[in-house]
């Protein structure tokens, strides 16, 4: 593989990355972009640095071995379990019986 120096152009995929948070709200999609826009940069084609991005720097990087793999379906398991007991209202029973133990807010942080 070879090196290439992009100089101040490097800075490009982390202003996309922070740029596309901070407009859309949404983390995980402003970083594939930046993954997405460093790829094409070093490939020279757009095409090429999505195909790239997918199985080189997500597939083989990210989930290359099984303890990787099992972090990120543990991450992906635990969001949808979360997901499932706010769309269920448990968040609104649990927070209603922690408001009857507690008598004052004077231990609440600000």
């Amino acid at each position: 593989m070879t090196q290439t120096n992009f100089g101040l152009w490097g800075f490009i995929p982390l202003f996309v990355a922070i740029g596309f948070a901070i407009w859309k709200k949404d983390v995980i999609v402003s970083l594939f972009l930046a993954i997405w826009t460093g790829a094409a940069m070093i490939k020279g084609n757009i095409f090429l640095g999505f195909t790239d991005s997918i199985s080189n720097y997500i597939v083989n990087k990210s989930l290359a071995t099984s303890d990787e793999a099992s972090v990120v379906v543990f991450g992906l398991l635990m969001g949808g379990v979360i997901n499932i007991m706010s769309d269920l209202g448990g968040n609104r029973a649990i927070a209603k019986a922690f408001s009857r133990r507690v008598r004052s807010g004077g231990g609440q942080m600000a």
